[in-house]
């Protein structure tokens, strides 16, 4: 084979060195990445949608407002008719609800806690796919130099991770809140 089709061992350590600022600079965009996340879904919580907004919210919640208005009108005749007073006569209101589940603190509460755990999971997938990239990258640099069976066997070495963290068992987990009883 020809010399320049061999990568030099300068090169190789100048890739190395450049994998691994590339992913530190991958890694520091992941959680600048999870920040903006973060604050487009602060964003989404805090939108109030008004029938204004919207043609056709609008045209929809003008013709709720007739039959509301229609139907309260309708309800004091009967009510009237009926001999119940007008201040304890029961009435009939149109609301807009301008964020949905949102407008109860609660919910918002849930809604961001679920958000910002996924944002959180993505974050940390996003890093473990970028240091394995990288790491995929610097093995094969390096293991463009082992030349014996031995050195290759070492890098073979590395446990499995799906066999050292095996998946939970609820009923695992139910029996040790037991015995902490």
């Amino acid at each position: 084979m020809n010399e320049a089709n061999h990568m030099t061992k300068a090169e190789r350590n100048e890739l190395v060195s450049l994998a691994r600022k590339r992913e530190r600079v991958a890694k520091t965009l992941a959680v600048h990445r999870a920040s903006q996340l973060k604050a487009d879904f602060e964003k989404q919580l805090d939108t109030k949608y008004r029938p204004q907004d919207d043609p056709v919210w609008e045209e929809l919640y003008k013709n709720a407002e007739r039959v509301a208005m229609e139907a309260q009108q309708a309800l004091a005749a009967d009510c009237e008719a009926k001999g119940i007073p007008t201040q304890c006569a029961p009435s009939i209101h149109l609301s807009w609800f301008a964020r949905g589940r949102n407008t109860f603190k609660e919910e918002r509460i849930e809604m961001r806690r679920v958000a910002y755990t996924r944002i959180d999971e993505l974050e940390k997938g996003a890093k473990f796919e970028i240091e394995r990239v990288s790491l995929e990258v610097q093995t094969v640099l390096a293991t463009g130099v082992l030349e014996s069976t031995e050195a290759r066997a070492f890098l073979e070495r590395m446990p499995n991770v799906e066999e050292l963290m095996p998946p939970l068992k609820l009923g695992e987990i139910e029996k040790q809140l037991l015995l902490k009883s």
